[in-house]
């Protein structure tokens, strides 16, 4: 929420609403005094605060409400549970590919359009070209399946390990 507008806004609009109140000196001009003595003058000023803190609050409300949707997704009863199970069978499947070491997988975007990220460390020599359609069929469709989500996309990272390069040493060093 913006409460470093919301703070100095509102404290802002206290004073200025004590000053006008306060009428005495010259901080209320001649023009604004005499208008200030009309019988309508002070309630369409108070219909105009009244309309600005209105839709002051109906903001706050609509970007409370964003900022929760937001970090809670709206799912039904159970599916959370369901998508725990899922993801722990996605991560075993996950080594289950030939080539793959390790793996990672996160659940990246909006409730609305949602993306698996999945991030597989693999050997030298592993057959990338047929990674991703293996790890499609072994770990990202029973993934879609058990979340009900068919249309979910997927976004697979690879990461060749590098063969470890020893120092070839003549002896001790002295």
């Amino acid at each position: 929420m913006r409460w470093g507008l919301t703070v100095p806004g509102s404290a802002l609009l206290g004073l200025g609403a004590a000053v006008l109140l306060a009428g005495d000196g010259p901080l209320l001009p001649t023009a604004l005094e005499r208008t200030a003595r009309y019988a309508w003058f002070w309630p369409v000023v108070a219909l105009l605060a009244e309309s600005v803190a209105l839709a002051a609050f109906v903001a706050l409300v609509r970007a409370a409400r964003d900022a929760y949707l937001r970090r809670r997704a709206v799912r039904p009863s159970g599916g959370r549970a369901r998508e725990r199970a899922a993801a722990t069978a996605l991560r075993a499947a996950l080594t289950d590919v030939e080539g793959v070491v390790s793996g990672t997988a996160r659940r990246t975007g909006t409730p609305g359009r949602p993306r698996l990220v999945l991030t597989v460390r693999t050997v030298p020599g592993a057959p990338l070209a047929d990674l991703p359609g293996a790890l499609t069929r072994t770990a990202v469709e029973p993934y879609r399946a058990a979340t009900g989500d068919p249309e979910l996309v997927t976004v697979v990272r690879m990461r060749v390990m590098s063969v470890p390069q020893h120092r070839v040493s003549d002896g001790p060093a002295g």
